[in-house]
């Protein structure tokens, strides 16, 4: 299960985040690009490197596989909701 939610949110994620900064950059003018790319970067980066590992910590705690179920299920959830709007 392990290698499977992984393997799976990594793929994901690499999708997701292209299509983020994909939509980011076409929906403001080509003035602001760089700015919104930038802001859309950093406050991604800064989610993952501080949300991420309390509520990982959190969820290991409650039991030991909620961690891959929810970013399993999570990283599906927002795919799905930025892909097909």
């Amino acid at each position: 299960m392990y290698i499977f939610s992984h393997v799976h949110t990594r793929l994901r994620n690499g999708l997701a985040g292209l299509a983020l900064m994909a939509g980011a950059s076409v929906g403001c003018p080509s003035e602001e690009q760089g700015a919104v790319a930038g802001l859309v970067r950093r406050l991604s980066t800064t989610l993952v490197f501080t949300v991420g590992p309390l509520l990982g910590t959190y969820l290991l705690f409650v039991d030991g596989a909620l961690p891959y179920w929810f970013c399993l299920c999570g990283v599906n959830f927002f795919f799905v909701l930025f892909t097909f709007r």
